[in-house]
Formats: structure tokens, sequence, C-alpha cells
């Protein structure tokens, strides 16, 4: 439970709201560890005969919200339904942080697959997950398939031969970028996954929808700059949400 607690969280309750404030937060503490020990012994149990539509109802209507993915519901349902009839069998996603995508692609795509999921502790923009959270992850994958958990910085020459050695020589159907925002960061992430991605997979990005909430979000700078040498698909519902969207790459143009 531990490793929850924020000490600046923690300090800020306590001046803002005194005592009181500082037991309510550790109160919910109480109640996110529950959960995670909840959901980590019981969604297995989930109905195997669900649709697109269940899948995206279950993750943002039930579990106290502790794996809702940091999405608008009508892109990412969209993005779910393009990789169910994609049936992507090998997987890289780059920032895991709740792990509600990770839960929605693992559910989309065939039993036998093999899944990689980075993600930075303390990281910037996800701010990473505590270890705790790793069995809950791992909880994810269905009986054939295959899923690593890699807390590391994707920029890391080291993770990258690591992601390698994972793959053993596979190539990838599907590569989410959703680690760092910043334009080097993005960009840093396609130049050293990309080349692990077969001829027929698909490469997505988030947030590709410009955010003028934080400066430093560079996605949609370099979504506008590589989307000209594919065929793309965006999946915004509006292009003034000042966050979000998602863009998928496709075929390279010759």
């Amino acid at each position: 439970m531990y490793l929850f607690i924020n000490k600046k969280r923690v300090l800020a309750h306590i001046k803002n709201r005194g005592i009181f404030g500082f037991f309510l937060y550790l109160l919910s503490i109480v109640k996110k560890t529950f959960y995670i020990f909840y959901l980590t012994f019981n969604i297995r149990k989930l109905n195997k005969n669900y649709t697109a539509d269940s899948l995206i109802d279950y993750v943002y209507t039930k579990n106290e919200g502790l794996i809702k993915p940091i999405q608008i519901r009508s892109e990412i349902l969209k993005l779910i339904k393009i990789i169910k009839n994609k049936k992507p069998k090998t997987v890289i996603e780059i920032g895991t942080a709740q792990g509600g995508t990770l839960f929605l692609i693992s559910k989309a795509i065939p039993e036998d697959s093999l899944i990689v999921s980075i993600d930075l502790p303390g990281g910037s923009f996800g701010y990473g997950y505590p270890k705790i959270k790793m069995r809950l992850y791992k909880s994810f994958s269905r009986p054939k398939q295959k899923l690593h958990l890699i807390r590391a910085d994707s920029h890391k020459l080291n993770t990258l031969n690591k992601v390698k050695k994972i793959l053993n020589n596979r190539t990838v159907d599907l590569l989410f970028i959703d680690g760092d925002h910043t334009y080097d960061g993005v960009k840093k992430d396609f130049e050293m996954y990309s080349p692990l991605v077969n001829n027929t997979g698909i490469i997505g990005f988030h947030d590709i929808v410009i955010s003028k909430k934080r400066s430093n979000v560079g996605v949609n700078d370099f979504w506008i700059e590589i989307k000209k040498n594919y065929e793309y698909e965006e999946i915004v519902e509006n292009w003034k949400q000042l966050r979000c969207g998602i863009g998928i790459l496709k075929r390279k143009k010759t």
C-alpha cells in the first residue's frame, strides 16, 4: 500500500485540508489497494463472449476506474475495433500508465499473441506504476498469451535490447506509442521501435490533437511530420478538444 503514497500529495492534503484531509487520502489508498487485489483474482472470470463495446463499458464503468484508459471513449473504442479486425499477434505498447489500453488490447488480439508493454517509473507523462500493479497487469493476459512488462526508459538502448530478446526475431504487428509526449521523445520512440514493425503492421500514436494545456506536448508536431510518408487514419472525436486523438500509420508510401 505504501507504494501508492506520494509525499507531495500527503503534504498538500495536510496543508489544504488538515489531518482529516490526510486520512481521507489514506482511505482512498486503502480502497485502491483492495481493488487491485480484487481485480487481480477476478479479472480472468470476465465473460469470454465480450465485444469491443462491452470491454469499453467494463474499463470505464467498473472497478472504481482503476484501469480506466486515459483516452476519449469513442476514440479508443474505434481503435479496439480496428485491432480486433486486424488481429495482430505481436504487440509493443510504449506507455502502460493505468493499464486500461493494455487491458483492452490484450482482450482484442488473438489468444496466442505476444505483448510487450514498456513504462518508465516516475516518468513525466504516465507517472509510471508501482510494482504492486504488475501482478494485476499480468492477469490481463489470456491463457495462451505471453505478456511482458518492462519498467524502464524506452529510450535506453538496454530497453530496446530487452524487447528484441523477448521478440526473438519476431516482427511486430502493432506498435502503440503513448509514452514520452515531447516532440523529441515521441520521435525517438518511433525511430527506435518502428524498424521492428513488419510491412503489414500498424503504428499508433496517442495524443495527436494539439494540446494547449501542456506546452511540452509535441506529439501533434511529429504526427504532422511523419504521416506524410504513410497511408494513415486519424481517430479524433473533435479537433477542438485540446487533448487525446489517435493516429494510425499504415502502409508506407512508395
